[in-house]
């Protein structure tokens, strides 16, 4: 019902309507419609007066949506702002940032963003300390390399995550 109030005003650029598009943007992210999110929340950037509170998250929501259809590059642009803007970014964003550092081959940047998100006690934190263990491996880090992986092996949440920082 939410969304479909919001979606009645969602083309009005004045307050309090031009904030529709963000909360459009979270419920269809919250949905895990991803292209939709996408959609609302660059619709809600894309106006100059919209109001700062709501431009960070926005930045989120469009990074994780734009990176989980395949636009990782252009995702990683919109993260990298939330995260320069944000406070306290949440461990998600820093999570694909950090994994897209190491597929990138800096492996210190990546344990630098993978970092918060291995805190986490859930699957991302697990596969977290994967990335960590790996990224230390890469460094010739082996008693770091082996207490990250470790960490993972203790968690239960991935069993494939698990396995493979077993065998790391």
């Amino acid at each position: 019902e939410a969304a479909r109030l919001f979606g009645e005003v969602a083309g009005i650029r004045t307050a309090p309507c031009d904030a529709a598009p963000y909360y459009l943007a979270q419920i269809a992210f919250a949905d895990k419609d991803y292209k939709k999110a996408a959609r609302e929340g660059k619709r809600l950037l894309d106006n100059p007066g919209v109001s700062p509170e709501y431009r960070s998250e926005t930045e989120r929501i469009v990074g994780e949506s734009l990176y989980f259809t395949g636009h990782e590059k252009e995702g990683v642009a919109y993260l990298s702002r939330y995260v320069a803007e944000a406070e306290a970014p949440l461990p998600s964003a820093t999570y694909l940032l950090g994994v897209e550092e190491y597929r990138a081959g800096r492996y210190a940047k990546a344990i630098e963003w993978l970092t918060p998100a291995s805190g986490e006690l859930s699957a991302l934190g697990q596969s977290a300390c994967l990335y960590i263990g790996q990224s230390y491996l890469q460094q010739g880090n082996y008693d770091a390399a082996s207490m990250a992986l470790q960490k993972a092996c203790r968690m239960d949440f991935d069993d494939a995550t698990r396995e493979m920082a077993y065998y790391d």
